[in-house]
């Protein structure tokens, strides 16, 4: 759930606390975080969640193509 500029995710035993906002455009980017983290956190695959590890992602996930934002005026997009 967020919190002015942080987000606090409890997941079972997993509860990160004072994460980032995601770098990804929207508030609704927040419940897609949060859908992933759950399903990491449920998903067996070994990986543990960790404040540093998770805030790191949010920070770094990018979504090319046509997602981007292209900086400046753009003449034409295809």
């Amino acid at each position: 759930h967020p919190q002015a500029d942080a987000v606090v995710v409890m997941l079972g035993a997993v509860h990160l606390h004072d994460l980032p906002l995601p770098t990804l455009a929207g508030v609704h980017q927040i419940g897609n975080a949060a859908t992933a983290l759950a399903a990491i956190a449920a998903g067996g695959f070994g990986i543990t969640l960790s404040r540093a590890a998770v805030t790191d992602a949010l920070h770094s996930v990018r979504i090319a193509g046509r997602f981007q934002r292209v900086p400046g005026d753009v003449d034409l997009l295809h």
